[in-house]
Order: structure tokens, then C-alpha cells, then sequence
């Protein structure tokens, strides 16, 4: 570890303008607090607001604030800091040995996700940074691909950094014939050690300011093995063990039926014969999925239309469908998930609520003869295609995107808010899934979040009426969180008022509108199992209640 001196060093002489023997600097005390916000320790020899102005210590508190942000990843690398014995605090060199980065003593790696450059020159208003190889997302938000060297402004108040966006080094190893590695649709993991039957490995957290969960992996030529997975960092499994694919994704189970003792750590025992067999915290929904439910639904081109929303900042396609009466509706519906990347149980709901609307039945004879849905399948598209966690990107992710001062960072968010503009829908859902390690309450039902606007909780209520009559009995009156409970306390409310979130920025918009959101758990609802065919049925239990509040509304 390294333990640096106090900020604005350790001689109180030196705060005293009768005996120091040379004028305080206020901009040495600002940069030093910087320097220290992103080391494994800081600590003031003199409080701030006793020496500097009110510029200078608003630098400050945004230095410490930024060091908030990255408490938890950094309590997690002093862990594993111990158990490793890599340093936590590193040079350009030894994180990217024989790539040209030797000379560079100005800038520094907190483990291997964070790269910080401080501005180390006095009155200096630019510094350059050299950007090792992938992708990285500054303090400022701006995605950078390196290897390059960039140039940035750096005001008192700006301590530069960047975070990697793009995979660690160590995604893959091979022990005794068996290949473990992360090349399947949203692979994720760092992989620690592999000997004999242990697999050891983590989360690979990449952009996030706090630690998330998901992690996907592939192994190869394990059948007929008996394999130990254990993770280091944080809960790796949902209340039914990991999901497991012997057929490449087609089908998923669960290694438990129940919730595990241990959520760090699970074994399998490969079959004869499968030779392939993807894992994952939880059972994804992906770009593949979208397209056979496309495809089921050829026949129907009159009530389908696909398209394009916006290009990422990777350049990838958001895909978008409306779906229903698509010329002069009498009603328009939103749907959105995948804010966060892999929070996919969300979109297998909208698939549910979807089919109900093309079904045979009255139902979705109804939907045809009256609603357009303008569906919203991945939202955060990169994360979902490069596999990130998409939860807690800094300096925020897409659901803390939405503004009404033209400040979004991502496209995709900037075509939603247009989209919504233009179409002015009666109806907007954005759905997601919900923490894992909470309360069971929070991660073991299905549920709204209720919303702090004027009137919106007693609207979701109403709703919740017509949800609970729902075939599929996975909806219960009563497990909606309201606002100010729980989680859903103060700083989510805030966000709500900013606006920030989607169902916020959406109630500003259009308050006339009714808009809400849903928690879909990963693995079970009570003591139900969950897979597919469970969140489509609630999905079209959704569609349902979504036909009873348009009508009873107009």
C-alpha cells in the first residue's frame, strides 16, 4: 500500500503567515488534495475551510466527492491488493510493460481500471495524457480509444481521469486440456487462477464507479469434469445459483433450486459430451432473442415495423420496433429496458407484453385495432454487446441521462427524449431488474417503483389493481415500493426531480401521461423458480392491465 504524506504536507509552520517561510499556495494545497482523492489514502493536515477560498474549497469537496464515488471499488482492491500482492497504486509502466510508457511520471494507475493524470504545473490550464490501448471514458464523460495521446483542460476544480471501458487483459486460461474464457454474447469476467478442478475469478466492473454483479463465461473441453467456481469480489450468484447453457444459449437452467449457502462460490459437474457450456449470473435475453421473436412474426408485416433509433458512440445500431395499429392510433404505449445492460429479465417481459399485442386472441386483436407500442429493446446497446454491467457508469449511466438543458451523454438517450416528443405516448414503462443481496423482498418479487410526482403513486396504485388480476399470480398488491421506502428513499427521489432518470424526465414531459417503472427478479418470485416463459406471462399479464387503464382512462 501506499500512504502518502498529509495533504499540503505535514508542518503546521507552514499555515501560519507569521512564521511559514514562504506565502501559502492555494493552488498547491487544491492539487495535492487531488492528487491524494485518488490514492489508496487521503488525509488533511489542516482542515480546508480554514485556509482556502470559496473556489478552493469547492475544489476540494469535489475531489472527495469524486473519492466517494470509488470508495467501494477501492475497498474491494486493497482486498485483493492483500491476497495478491499487486500493488493497488501503479506505474504506466508496470500495468502496460514494453508499450512506451516508462518515461510517463505524471500520471498513474489506481489497479487496473483507473488512470489518473493530475495537473502537476503551477498556473497550467491544459496537460496531455497518454491513453493506453481499449477503450476509456474520462471524468467528463467523453469515450476515448487509445493508445493515443490526448489533451485536456484542467480548471482548479478539474482532477482529470479516465476509466477503462473495454475488457481486462485476463479473460481467459487453460489448465489440463479445459479452456475457460469469456467469448460468448456479453462476456465478463477477469480470471484470477485456474489449477486443477478451482477456477478463481471476478467481476470485470470496467466503467462503473461502484462494484456490480453480472459475469458471463464459456468453458471448453470440461465434459465429463467435476469444476470448483469461486469469486472474489462481489456476489456472483442469484437466489438459484448461476444459469448454465449445454446448447450455446439456446436454453438455460439454473445450477440450484434453491438459494445458495454460499453466493460466492458454486461447483458442476459436466456431462459426458458437453464439451461447450456457457455460465452466467443470470438467463440473458439477447440481440439473438430479438430477432427469432422478429422472425415468429413475418406473417404479421402490417403490425410490425422495425427500425433504427440512433447510432451509439461505438457506432453501434439501437433497434427499435412499433408494434400494433401502426397508422393513427387511438392510443400510443413506450416501452424501454435495458438502461442498465444486463438487466435482461426486463426485456423478456416486453417480449411477453409484445406478443400478447400480435396474439390471436381479443386481446391482442384489441392492441392491433387501437395502440402502437413503440418498443425499446437495449437501451444501453454497447454495454449489452461488449458485455459491461452498465449499472453505475461514470460519470453516470443511461438511466441518469435524461436532461432538460441538452446535457445527455449518450445518443441513444437524446433519440428517446425526441421519440417521446413526437409521439407523446398515453402510457410509458421502462423496466429493469432489480440489486441482488438485498432484502428478499427486493429481489424476489415483482414490483413498480413508486414515483415522487404529484399524483403518479396513486395512479401506479390504480394500475397495481389491475395488475394483480393477472393470470400468471406472479404480481401481488402490496410489493410495489412506495416512494421514500427503502431504497427508493431520498436520493431516488432526488433523482426523479432533477430530472435524471427516465420515468422523471418522462413526467416532465408529458404529466398528463402515465408513466412507471418495474423490478423483474433474476431467478425467483417467492419460492417460484423463474425462466422465460415466467417473465412473458407477466408480460402479458402487463398488456392486459395495459388495456384495462387506457380504456377506464379515456
Amino acid at each position: 500500500f501506499i500512504c502518502p504524506d498529509m495533504i499540503g504536507g505535514g508542518s503546521w509552520i507552514a499555515f501560519d503567515p507569521k512564521l511559514a517561510p514562504y506565502p501559502f499556495d492555494e493552488e498547491l494545497f487544491v492539487r495535492s488534495a487531488q492528487v491524494h482523492a485518488l490514492c489508496p489514502m487521503m488525509q488533511f493536515s489542516k482542515s480546508p475551510w480554514t485556509l482556502l477560498s470559496e473556489k478552493g474549497q469547492d475544489a476540494v469537496r469535489k475531489a472527495v466527492a469524486t473519492r466517494q464515488r470509488f470508495a467501494d471499488r477501492f475497498v474491494k482492491l486493497a482486498a485483493e491488493s492483500g491476497r495478491t500482492g499487486e500493488p493497488m497504486m501503479r506505474y504506466m509502466e508496470y500495468q502496460y510493460p514494453g508499450k512506451g510508457y516508462a518515461a510517463v511520471k505524471d500520471q498513474f494507475m489506481m489497479g487496473d481500471f483507473l488512470l489518473v493524470a493530475p495537473q502537476l504545473v503551477k498556473g497550467a490550464a491544459t496537460r496531455e495524457v497518454a491513453i493506453p490501448p481499449g477503450r476509456w471514458v474520462s471524468d467528463e464523460g467523453e469515450l476515448v480509444i487509445g493508445p493515443k495521446t490526448v489533451t485536456v483542460k484542467t480548471p482548479l476544480e478539474r482532477l482529470p481521469f479516465f476509466l477503462r471501458n473495454s475488457p481486462a487483459a485476463e479473460t481467459s486460461a487453460k489448465a489440463d486440456g479445459v479452456t475457460i474464457d469469456t467469448k460468448l454474447p456479453g462476456g465478463n469476467a477477469i480470471i484470477e487462477k485456474f489449477e486443477g478442478n478451482k477456477v478463481v475469478l471476478k467481476q470485470d466492473l470496467r466503467d462503473c464507479s461502484a462494484p456490480w454483479f453480472h459475469w458471463a463465461v464459456r468453458v471448453l473441453g470440461a465434459d465429463g469434469r467435476h469444476l470448483d467456481f469461486e469469486f472474489t469480489d462481489m456476489r456472483a450468484l442469484s437466489n438459484r445459483g448461476a444459469a448454465y447453457s449445454l446448447d450455446k444459449g439456446r436454453t438455460w437452467k439454473w445450477t440450484h433450486d434453491r438459494e445458495p449457502e454460499n453466493v460466492h462460490k458454486f461447483s458442476f459437474d459436466f456431462p459426458k459430451g458437453a464439451d461447450e457450456v456457457w455460465f452466467r449470473q443470470q438467463i440473458p435475453y439477447t440481440v439473438g432473442n430479438w430477432n427469432e421473436f422478429l422472425a415468429r412474426h413475418l406473417g404479421q408485416k402490417d403490425f410490425v415495423r422495425t427500425g433504427v433509433l440512433a447510432k451509439t458512440r461505438l457506432g453501434n445500431s439501437v433497434i427499435t420496433a412499433e408494434i400494433g395499429k401502426l397508422s393513427l392510433p387511438r392510443y400510443r404505449v413506450m416501452l424501454t429496458s435495458r438502461h442498465h445492460a444486463q438487466e435482461a429479465t426486463g426485456t423478456w417481459v416486453m417480449e411477453g407484453i409484445l406478443e400478447a399485442a400480435l396474439g390471436d386472441d381479443d386481446l391482442g386483436k384489441w392492441f392491433r385495432d387501437n395502440v402502437s407500442i413503440r418498443a425499446v429493446p437495449f437501451v444501453d446497446t454497447d454495454g449489452v454487446l461488449n458485455g459491461d454491467e452498465g449499472k453505475n457508469r461514470y460519470p453516470h449511466d443511461h438511466n441518469r441521462d435524461y436532461s432538460s438543458k441538452g446535457e445527455e451523454l449518450y445518443p441513444e438517450i437524446k433519440a428517446i427524449e425526441a421519440l417521446t416528443k413526437v409521439e407523446k405516448p398515453d402510457m410509458l414503462m421502462d423496466i429493469h431488474s432489480p440489486w441482488i443481496g438485498g432484502p428478499k423482498r427486493w429481489e424476489s418479487t415483482f414490483y413498480q417503483v413508486g414515483e415522487i410526482a404529484p399524483g403518479a403513486w396513486e395512479q401506479q396504485k390504480a394500475f397495481a389493481r389491475l395488475l394483480a388480476q393477472g393470470k400468471s399470480g406472479l404480481y401481488r398488491l402490496g410489493d410495489d415500493i412506495a416512494p421514500g421506502e427503502a431504497w427508493n428513499g431520498s436520493a431516488a427521489l432526488t433523482a426523479n426531480k432533477d430530472p435524471r432518470t427516465s420515468t422523471g424526465w418522462w413526467r416532465t414531459v408529458l404529466p398528463e401521461s402515465f408513466t412507471t417503472s418495474f423490478e423483474i427478479p433474476f431467478a425467483n418470485a417467492r419460492e417460484r423458480t423463474l425462466g422465460p416463459d415466467d417473465w412473458k406471462a407477466f408480460g402479458r399479464d402487463v398488456a392486459a392491465a395495459i388495456r384495462q387503464w387506457l380504456v377506464s382512462s379515456r
